[in-house]
């Protein structure tokens, strides 16, 4: 971190301590976002805990947190704004860290949609790029409101099939394809830039017809481009699918290891078909914080674009 960039973190930490107070302050700084460390695509920001939506690919059961209502993060968003602040891993500003909602928790599911919100209107006044991912339906006023605080926020919505039969196994109580695509409409016509989220990629049970209709609506709905996602598998993950009577044969097949680590399977042969057909239409990426970068106009991370 430069002396510019540290000043002005000090200078917005004063601010910060003022607004939230003593007590604000003891709980912004033990909160685990004062310490986080930066992964891949920036420092994850987490609304809340545990997740309702029981997706059968998930993995944060492997994490240690439950297929459950979520619970609400204890901090006020000027109080998550200071917690961050006190993190040395994170440096405020648009050519600062990337920031990403929704990576152990559906961030707009009804117990924290409100709180998710409030959030990013705080988060974007640092200037810093913003990511959320979601399975959610977000209303016009929604992401109107989103968009009215925050137009550089990069929306990820993620859709795997159009058959809805096939995504109620998947995602047992997540919303229907159809209502995410609506998010997709409304996030275009509020003036965001959506992105189609395909993570993960199920090779042997969504086919390559199944993406590339999907693809298509998702455009026709106004989605920017297509981040092409991996897939991470645990045992507990395929056996949760073979219960689930889905044909787990070519994942298996391409697993080198299956065991409680969580373990990347490759699928690029895959992406690469994806790529080779779409990436004249629509923006396609295989990383999350490039489509961040190209709604925050950054360069970082945009040579990735196919």
């Amino acid at each position: 971190m430069n002396a510019i960039d540290n000043k002005r973190r000090l200078d917005l930490i004063k601010r910060y301590e003022m607004l939230v107070g003593r007590e604000g302050i003891k709980s912004a700084r033990r909160n685990h976002h004062s310490r986080r460390k930066l992964i891949q695509c920036g420092l994850t920001i987490h609304p809340g805990n545990d997740c309702a939506y029981s997706c059968i690919y998930c993995y944060i059961i492997d994490m240690g947190f439950k297929f459950q209502k979520p619970k609400p993060c204890e901090l006020s968003p000027e109080q998550l704004a200071l917690s961050l602040l006190y993190n040395q891993n994170f440096i405020p500003g648009r050519n600062g860290t990337y920031l990403a909602i929704g990576s152990i928790v559906e961030p707009f599911q009804p117990e924290l949609k409100s709180l998710t919100i409030s959030y990013i209107a705080e988060l974007a006044k640092m200037g810093n790029p913003i990511q959320f991912s979601t399975k959610s339906h977000l209303t016009t006023a929604e992401t109107e409101t989103i968009g009215s605080s925050c137009d550089w926020v990069s929306p990820l919505i993620t859709i795997l099939t159009l058959d809805e039969s096939k995504a109620r196994i998947l995602e047992p109580f997540a919303p229907v394809p159809r209502e995410r695509l609506d998010t997709i409409r409304n996030l275009a016509q509020a003036g965001l830039k959506p992105f189609l989220f395909l993570r993960p990629i199920l090779p042997g049970i969504v086919t390559i017809e199944e993406y590339t209709n999907l693809i298509k609506e998702a455009v026709n709905h106004g989605a920017s481009g297509i981040i092409l996602g991996s897939f991470r598998i645990t045992k507990r993950i395929i056996d949760a699918m073979k219960r689930r009577k889905l044909d787990v044969f070519e994942i298996v097949k391409r697993a080198r290891v299956i065991d409680d680590r969580q373990r990347a399977i490759p699928v690029s042969d895959i992406q690469k078909k994806i790529e080779r057909q779409f990436s004249n239409m629509v923006k396609t990426c295989r990383r999350s914080c490039c489509a961040s970068a190209y709604c925050a106009n950054l360069e970082q991370c945009m040579h990735e674009f196919k």
